[in-house]
């Protein structure tokens, strides 16, 4: 038998899913096999400890250590449950405060429309007042000629 499969088979027999009938076939190949051996004394060994391992830890640890997860899965549903109502409550105040700005800007924006047609009114008197005006002619005079001479 290949040694990987002796490995395996190994493996399967301290997980328990190794059949019965291959029990035989298992010992008989461990023989003829010092490398599988020494492999399957480490795993009877590994197996010993936690066996020792498991009786020593009782079942109240146990209990306490599932209690408290229980409890710290409540609390973590309770702050998950919290931070889902403050970011509700943050997303409605973000809104109100928008809708508030909006109205705002929605003011002003007609203030300035008004201004500019204000603006627009006067500049149009300003032009009509402007044309209305009589016009005016300026002549100028030279009171003091310049004379060149040559010599």
């Amino acid at each position: 038998m290949e040694t990987n499969e002796l490995l395996k088979m190994i493996d399967e027999y301290f997980d328990g899913e190794l059949e019965k009938s291959k029990d035989q076939n298992l010992f008989i190949s461990l023989s003829a096999d010092e490398q599988a051996r020494n492999y399957f004394r480490q795993n009877r060994l590994l197996k010993s400890v936690t066996s020792e391992m498991q009786e020593a830890f009782p079942e109240e640890v146990e209990k306490k250590i599932l209690s408290k997860t229980v409890l710290n899965g409540r609390n973590k549903f309770l702050s998950h449950r919290m931070r889902t109502v403050l970011a509700y409550a943050a997303i409605i105040g973000l809104f109100c405060t928008s809708l508030f700005f909006y109205s705002q800007v929605r003011t002003y924006k007609d203030d300035i429309n008004q201004v500019h047609l204000d603006i627009q009114k006067q500049n149009r008197t300003i032009q009509i007042l402007l044309n209305s005006l009589p016009t005016t002619e300026i002549n100028g005079k030279y009171s003091n000629a310049v004379i060149i001479k040559s010599n």
